[in-house]
């Protein structure tokens, strides 16, 4: 699957519904292996994918948005998932795709960003833009 002209590593395991699965900060779809058996086994199909820069994808580097912009890609690609499960800047890749019209039935964050604002001005803040 291609996002920006580079390849996204994906995978996908069983059938029924699909459940996506974006992994955190410096990680890779294999931190998020431990939720396979128990969507396969609940009848889920399983969709993974490496961020871009991170894992087996092309690139080097990426930020939220960029991996919020990599799911838009995979839906186009993949369709609409049934659910979205993401960790730290997954979900907030995934908060961003939800902003860009991607629908869900269920969506679960685990440590995901808490204000969106305070992410915002921390990111521009590091930037040296003015957080205002």
């Amino acid at each position: 699957m291609l996002h920006g002209g580079k390849l996204l590593a994906a995978w996908a395991w069983g059938e029924g519904p699909p459940v996506l699965l974006l992994h955190g900060w410096e990680s890779h779809a294999g931190h998020m292996a431990s939720f396979v058996p128990a969507l396969l086994q609940a009848g889920f199909r399983v969709w993974a994918m490496d961020a871009p820069g991170h894992g087996q994808s092309e690139g080097t580097a990426t930020d939220a948005v960029d991996y919020g912009r990599a799911v838009l890609s995979a839906v186009e690609v993949l369709g609409l998932p049934h659910a979205i499960i993401g960790h730290s800047v997954g979900s907030a890749a995934a908060l961003f795709a939800f902003s860009r019209g991607v629908t869900v039935q269920a969506s679960i964050h685990l440590a995901g960003p808490s204000s969106k604002v305070r992410v915002l001005r921390r990111g521009c803040g590091a930037a040296g833009l003015d957080t205002e």
